[in-house]
């Protein structure tokens, strides 16, 4: 995913500079871009999935509600899917809100953008219009206005300083739960209550838009309301509509 950093001379002009690491390696705006929309598939990948299998666990859940028998059972067995559904999106959850050189996060994008917000530009979004028609070309012009501002030539400092207080908002309260009582057993204990579902829907829901804030300006295509991807239908329930072990005979 991160390309080998390349010697560039000094004398390269000031527009093709994007990040100087003590004056030894050089990357250009493009470059950096490429980077960063390679992280941003990277985390949008991650984020669908754990959408999905939010929206998979509820569905599940109203079918438990929805049947008698399931409601006269021990309630071990749905008691088992909740915890490992818990846990394993909570890990996903504070896998996007770590910011570190050794990964790719949420957090870690948008503070690359922070830094460079002109990576995030009206020209590169115009660019993804070429060859399309005029009025095309038009809207895709005031679709950056309402992102960026009229006229901006690339997004502010401000915003992805504001989208980061809101997932830093949203997730810490998983981030806790999981450092403490997931990734590991902290003997201090939780200083934090317990992590509600709403808890977890809310940090789902935080990631889920930004995401989608992000991905309409660098890589096109249509805004999205959510990453649930649209091809799900009812098949997936087809394992439900046959008993999972045979009756006793005898």
């Amino acid at each position: 995913m991160h390309k080998k950093l390349i010697q560039r001379p000094r004398n390269r002009s000031a527009p093709e500079r994007a990040e100087d690491l003590g004056g030894l390696q050089r990357v250009t705006e493009n470059e950096q871009r490429t980077r960063l929309i390679g992280w941003l598939e990277v985390i949008y990948k991650d984020v669908a999935d754990l959408v999905t299998d939010n929206y998979l666990f509820w569905e599940l859940q109203a079918i438990v509600r929805n049947n008698v028998k399931m409601r006269e059972s021990s309630g071990l067995f749905t008691q088992w899917m909740a915890s490992s559904f818990v846990q394993a999106t909570a890990v996903g959850v504070r896998r996007q809100a770590k910011d570190r050189d050794d990964s790719v996060s949420l957090k870690r994008f948008l503070v690359e953008v922070q830094k460079y917000p002109a990576l995030v530009s009206r020209d590169h979004y115009i660019s993804l219009f070429d060859g399309k028609q005029a009025w095309l070309v038009e809207k895709g012009q005031r679709d950056f206005d309402h992102i960026a501002g009229s006229a901006q030539a690339h997004i502010l400092p401000t915003l992805p300083a504001q989208h980061l207080r809101e997932l830093e908002a949203a997730v810490q309260p998983i981030e806790h739960y999981v450092d403490r009582r997931v990734a590991h057993y902290d003997p201090r204990g939780l200083t934090q209550p317990i992590p509600r579902f709403d808890d977890l829907s809310n940090a789902l829901a935080t990631l889920e838009r930004l995401v989608a804030f992000y991905w309409f300006p660098l890589k096109g295509g249509d805004k999205q309301d959510t990453l649930l991807p649209t091809d799900i239908d009812d098949d997936w329930k087809d394992v439900f509509r046959f008993p999972w072990e045979p009756l006793p005979t005898g």
